[in-house]
This record gives structure tokens, C-alpha cells and sequence, in this order.
């Protein structure tokens, strides 16, 4: 009957540790089963008294610290002939606690190990031992392991223990099977140790230029000129350079300021506000589309100046008397007799007709009904502060690159710009 207990309980032991797993290095936490031989010391008194074998079981649980240190509890329960009732076994109980040296290693098959340690035996209670059934006991001993499945070993283990009680001396011998729980973290976890060979602070895995000290964000690779572009993809990597151009700086082939990425005439020193292109009469209008170069014109003109032979303001393709001074109001002609003088004025000559008052003649006034007192074409002059935003606004109003689309970002000043012509009703502004 004990046999085939112990071959059912083999039995499950194997097929059920068969589903974890894991193997032995991952799980610190074990059980074991044994069945046990028992033999003790024979009386000294007695010659003629020889003791027998006796059988039991033990059932124990282990916990690795390391692949060389093991902690043991291991609890037996088996019968016992000793030397006061040699004929007739008694039950003992007992539970050690011991220390464990042990040989693990992940290819081997075999684990051999040593115990010793302590534990306490108690006794079935007999007429001989009556009062005096619980004694100490010091086990030494050896054994070892066979690996037969990932986690799960065969092991014999062989022990010799010493009572502090007569005749209680005692050697076992025990068979049976080991087996790991579930996983639990790796005997002696220890963190892998990274290599960084260049030893700029990343692990060679994760260093795309391994053997060359380098910039953290820019995978390990070098940078000498710091540009931000590795030097294993820079063009230019001894000058300092922007990515857009392969770590090269920008080139600039005519020393006019304007990049070449950026120069409508990159071979030609130009102005800013023609694209980088040259504009002798500095009008806006680049010399390679100015119809008059030398002279400083229109943008609406195609860079050439209004004709304006009586001097009067007035355009003369729109003044109707280009030889005679005159008035915007009247298309530059001058004011005609029929004008009527303010009632406060006595005028005896047409030159002396002022009708705004603000001392310019109206033939010389281009904003005639509109005092512009002080001003020599007799319209209101604008405020410092109004003259300075206008150069601000003439910087900031927008095309798109050779179009007549004004950006959006043009609006917010324009809006400004309306509201000032709205103030000054005799103002024109061309925006080209």
C-alpha cells in the first residue's frame, strides 16, 4: 500500500509540474516529496539486539537564495525501532530547519548539495520513554538531484543525525521528487551589464556609430562643427551649417546678403526688396525689368518717372492742362475766374484766390477746399506719428513671390492704412 502511494504521488508530481513553464534559475521557491529509509543506533549494551529498517515520508519546502545557498524545512513522519523496544516500532515525528550548499548550473543535468542544520523529534509515547518523548536532533548529510523535466528533479539524499538524547543517533536515506513552483524572479537577478564601448553614455546596442564618441540625440554619432548634423551624413562637417543643406552653410555667390536659395539673380548683387536682383535707380523695380534704370520711376510705370511739365502734381497724361499749373480737384487745370472768393476775402487777382484760406493760392493748392495751413501744396499735413507708421506699413505690406496677391498678414496694416485716408480724404496711396 505505501508503494503505491508513493508511485501515485510521483505520478502527479510529474505530469502536473509539467505545465509550468519555467526553468530551475527562475523560480526560487520549491517542494519535495521522499520516501525515507530509517535506521538507528543499536543498543551498545545489547550485542544480541540487531535493529531493523523502518520506513516513512518527508515533505519539505526550499527556498534558493542564490545558485550556491538554499534555506530548507523539512517535515518526516516515520516508525522507529530503538534500542529500549527493539521489537515493537514507534511513530516519531520531526521538523529541521536547515542550510543548504548546493551546485546550480542552467546546462547541467546533475545539482549536488550538502545539509546541516537542526530540528526537534517528537516520539509516540511509550512505557520506556514515558515523560522524555521529545528530543533534538543535529542532521548532516549530502545528496543529489537529477534534472528529468524543466523544473521538476529526481533526487536521494542521504543524512546522519545526532541526538542529544541515548541511542536516539539515527541514519536516513531518502528517495524521492523535486519540483519548482511557479515564476518567480531569477535566482541571483542580476542586470545585465551594458557595453559602451566609446563610452559616451550609450550602451553599444542602441549607438548607431558604437566605436565614436558622440551626441546623445543624435544616436551616439559625432559632431565635430556642433550644427546638429551627424558628421557621418554632413557635407560640410568641419563648418558649422544647417540640416536643410547637409550640415553646409548657406552660399551666398554674389556677397550681396541674400542667400543663393533665396536670390532671384544669385550671380548679381542686388537689393532685398528686388529678390536679390541689382536696381541702379534704387525705384523697386529690378533692373532687368525697369524700363528706365537710371531713373527713379513707378513700380505702375515699369519703373520709370510721371511726366509733369507744369509741375503741378498732376500726371500729364491725366492733366488736362499739362502747361499750366493747376489742382488735382480740377484734373490740373488752374482755377477758373468763375471761382467766387470767400466772403471774408477781397480779391482782386485770380493768383490771389485762396478759398480754404490757408494761405496758398488755389492755382498752387492741390487740396483747395481743405486748409493746409503750412504746408506748401495747401493739404493738411500728417502727424510725425502717422508719418512714421506709413514707413512701417510701406515695410510690412506683402505680396506673394511675383504676383499681385497680397498676403494675409497684410491686412492688419492695410486696415490701419484705411483708416488714415478715411482722416485725410485729399490723400492717395498706390500700393504696387
Amino acid at each position: 500500500m505505501r508503494k503505491q502511494t508513493l508511485i501515485c504521488l510521483l505520478a502527479y508530481f510529474t505530469f502536473s509540474v509539467s505545465a509550468y513553464g519555467q526553468s530551475l534559475l527562475e523560480n526560487p521557491n520549491s517542494l519535495a516529496v521522499k520516501f525515507l529509509n530509517v535506521k538507528f543506533q543499536e543498543a551498545q549494551t545489547d550485542e544480541a539486539s540487531k535493529l531493523g529498517l523502518t520506513h516513512g515520508m518527508e515533505f519539505s519546502y526550499t527556498r534558493n537564495f542564490s545558485k550556491l545557498l538554499a534555506f530548507t524545512i523539512p517535515v518526516k513522519i516515520h516508525q522507529a525501532l530503538v534500542a529500549e523496544n527493539p521489537s515493537s516500532a514507534i511513530r516519531m515525528y520531526g521538523v529541521d530547519a536547515l542550510v543548504r550548499l548546493q551546485w546550480i548550473q542552467e546546462e547541467s543535468k546533475f545539482i549536488p548539495y550538502m545539509i546541516a542544520g537542526g530540528g526537534v523529534y517528537f516520539e509516540q509515547e511509550t512505557p520506556s520513554n514515558e515523560g522524555e518523548n521529545i528530543n533534538t536532533q543535529f542532521p548532516i548529510g549530502v545528496g543529489l538531484n537529477y534534472r528529468i523535466g524543466r523544473h521538476s528533479l529526481l533526487g536521494l539524499q542521504g543524512e546522519y543525525r545526532f541526538s542529544q538524547e541515548t541511542n536516539r543517533n539515527n541514519f536516513q536515506l531518502g528517495v524521492g521528487f523535486h519540483f519548482y513552483l511557479g515564476k518567480k524572479k531569477p535566482l541571483e537577478e542580476e542586470e545585465p551589464v551594458a557595453e559602451d564601448t566609446d563610452g559616451d553614455g550609450l550602451v553599444d546596442h542602441l549607438d548607431e556609430c558604437p566605436e565614436e564618441v558622440g551626441v546623445l540625440a543624435l544616436g551616439g554619432c559625432p559632431d565635430r562643427d556642433e550644427d546638429g548634423v551627424a558628421d557621418k551624413e554632413d557635407e560640410c562637417p568641419d563648418i558649422y551649417g544647417l540640416k536643410a543643406f547637409s550640415g553646409c552653410p548657406k552660399t551666398d555667390s554674389d556677397g550681396d546678403g541674400i542667400p543663393d536659395d533665396e536670390d532671384v539673380c544669385p550671380d548679381e548683387k542686388g537689393k532685398k526688396q528686388t529678390f536679390g536682383c541689382p536696381d541702379a535707380d534704387n525705384d523697386g523695380v529690378a533692373d532687368a525689368e525697369d524700363e528706365c534704370p537710371n531713373d527713379y520711376g513707378l513700380v505702375s510705370k515699369g519703373g520709370c518717372p510721371i511726366e509733369d511739365r507744369d509741375g503741378d502734381g498732376v500726371e500729364d497724361s491725366e492733366d488736362e492742362c499739362p502747361d499750366e499749373p493747376g489742382t488735382l480737384a480740377l484734373n490740373g487745370c488752374p482755377t477758373q475766374f468763375t471761382t467766387r472768393a470767400p466772403a471774408n476775402q477781397s480779391v482782386t487777382n485770380i493768383e490771389d484766390l485762396d478759398t480754404d484760406g490757408d494761405g496758398v493760392p488755389d492755382f498752387k493748392d492741390i487740396c483747395p477746399n481743405t486748409s493746409g495751413e503750412g504746408s506748401p501744396t495747401g493739404c493738411p499735413q500728417i502727424e510725425r506719428s502717422e508719418k512714421i507708421f506709413l514707413q512701417y506699413a510701406a515695410q510690412n505690406i506683402e505680396f506673394d513671390f511675383k504676383k499681385a496677391t497680397l498676403l494675409v498678414d497684410s491686412y492688419a496694416v492695410l486696415n490701419e492704412i484705411a483708416g488714415l485716408l478715411t482722416k485725410y480724404s485729399n490723400f492717395e496711396i498706390k500700393i504696387v
